[in-house]
């Protein structure tokens, strides 16, 4: 970043962090003016109990709580329209989205929805400004990995008609509550692909063209602390661990909500389009970056050694006076020792998909790379290349 850049920075979320945070709630929705409150979250975390303190904390404040609990891990429009539908209904007046990304985001797309006419989520895409501001949101992440609670987007939400993934602007929550007890629940599979996103996120903001001083600072610090703290976490269901994770898993967001991503998930949304068209074994979201996070990272290394070698350095993998090239390889491999420890998978469940199809995925991908500043841009044959990678595993 040269000094005549003009840049900017912006995270609007109150972000509220520490164990047993949760019996907040009820202040922070009265806070907010909220009196009638509609929960929207996947059905795991509130089955599980962990949510419980919450509910508490919003009866003895006296507000009343609308419950929309049937999230599905890949929320549609009709999601978003059958939530906010029931929210205009019963006059609910603020929201709180909990959730990994898609309970986040569908919770946060419900704000949005149920404030504005309307009952199609698709009209607010690409809008830079709103006919009436989002419902106050309240976002409560119960996985270490998207971020969602504090990004100013709602990118979880799938156009039924294409299967694309929308990218909904301008929706920040008000408050976001990181409370470490919720996540003493989250299955092993699910703990993992969560990390893998987190990190994603955090070193994609770092290698980022979009980078600051300020990404820079958010995105180290949080890949030190997942570093640190993935295999205790998932492994040893260490809940000091935990709680670091899900700081980091913030602090990513924040960088790369500022700084872009890159091509791990420029290829996510149109591979997952893709084995929803074909007779593909599905991987989940967080799964697709543990395979394909290692391989950008050794794509795009000519263009960004000094960041990854620095990387290594935050990383304590600096011994012996190695030099850039050998300490941003040194960084790629401890990612790749840390996703293998903890069971991430490491290849593409796909052992025969046609070349011609390779080909055509990467032609629908190149198209639309503008909005990832990846700091190398690939050509078909490379692309086409890490598909490859992919199927063959790092």
């Amino acid at each position: 970043m040269g000094m005549q850049t003009i840049t900017r920075y912006h995270i609007p979320t109150e972000v509220i962090f520490g164990p047993g945070s949760l019996q907040l709630l009820g202040g922070e929705a009265s806070r907010l003016g909220i009196r009638k409150i509609i929960w929207v979250t996947d059905p795991g975390p509130k089955s599980a109990g962990v949510l419980e303190p919450g509910f508490a904390s919003l009866s003895e404040a006296g507000i009343e709580v609308v419950v929309f609990d049937q999230v599905p891990p890949d929320p549609t429009t009709q999601v978003v329209a059958q939530a906010s539908a029931l929210a205009r209904e019963l006059g609910c007046d603020g929201v709180i989205a909990s959730g990994g990304g898609s309970g986040l985001g569908a919770g946060k797309a419900t704000a949005l929805l149920s404030a504005n006419a309307g009952d199609d989520i698709r009209e607010f895409v690409g809008k830079q400004t709103l006919p009436r501001p989002p419902l106050p949101c309240i976002a409560i992440p119960t996985t270490a990995g998207s971020g969602a609670e504090v990004s100013r987007f709602a990118t979880a939400i799938s156009d039924e008609r294409t299967m694309t993934k929308l990218g909904i602007l301008y929706m920040s929550a008000r408050v976001a509550v990181l409370d470490p007890l919720v996540l003493k629940t989250v299955p092993r599979s699910q703990a993992t692909a969560s990390g893998a996103d987190a990190w994603c996120h955090a070193i994609e903001a770092l290698c980022s063209k979009g980078a600051t001083p300020l990404t820079d600072a958010l995105a180290m610090q949080a890949i030190e602390m997942i570093n640190e703290n993935m295999e205790t976490s998932i492994l040893a269901d260490d809940m000091d661990a935990k709680g670091k994770m899900l700081m980091a898993s913030s602090m990513a967001n924040m960088a790369c909500g500022n700084a872009g991503l890159g091509l791990s998930h420029a290829v996510n949304a149109p591979l997952t389009a893709y084995f929803h068209g074909h007779d593909c074994t599905p991987v989940s979201y967080g799964n697709l970056h543990a395979i394909f996070l290692p391989l950008v990272m050794e794509y795009n290394l000519p263009a960004c050694e000094t960041k990854l070698a620095s990387m290594a350095a935050a990383m304590g993998l600096g011994a012996g006076g190695k030099r850039p090239r050998q300490m941003a390889c040194a960084s790629v491999d401890r990612v790749k020792e840390v996703l293998a420890t903890v069971g991430a998978p490491r290849r593409l469940p796909w052992d025969s998909i046609p070349e011609d199809d390779l080909i055509q995925l990467a032609r629908r991908i190149l198209p639309n790379l503008g909005p990832f500043p990846n700091p190398r841009t690939p050509t078909e044959g490379e692309l086409v290349g890490l598909f490859r990678e992919a199927i063959r595993g790092w």
